[in-house]
C-alpha cells in the first residue's frame, strides 16, 4: 500500500501473484485485496486505486506494467 499523490488521505494498492495456482495456497489476489483494504481502513486511508498483476517474481520490474502504473501514481 502506497500513498496516492492525487489524494493525501488515499492509498494505492498493488497486488501480485506469481501464478494463478497461488490462490490454492490462500494467497489469492482477492485475499490480498481484502487484507490491504482492511489495513487502509485501520490507518484511516481510503483506497484510491488498485493495481493487479499475475507475474513471476523472476521477472524484472520493467515487465510489470501495473507496478509501474502504481508507482507513477504515487508520491
Amino acid at each position: 500500500m502506497i500513498k496516492a499523490k492525487k489524494d493525501p488521505t488515499g492509498a494505492n494498492i498493488y497486488l501480485r501473484v506469481s501464478t494463478k495456482a497461488q490462490g490454492i495456497d490462500g494467497l489469492s489476489i482477492k485475499q490480498q485485496e481484502e487484507m490491504a483494504r482492511a489495513k487502509a481502513a485501520e490507518l484511516g486511508l481510503k483506497v484510491v486505486s488498485v493495481f493487479k498483476e499475475v507475474e513471476s517474481g523472476r521477472s524484472t520490474s520493467n515487465r510489470r506494467p501495473e507496478f509501474r502504473k502504481c508507482m507513477d501514481d504515487c508520491i
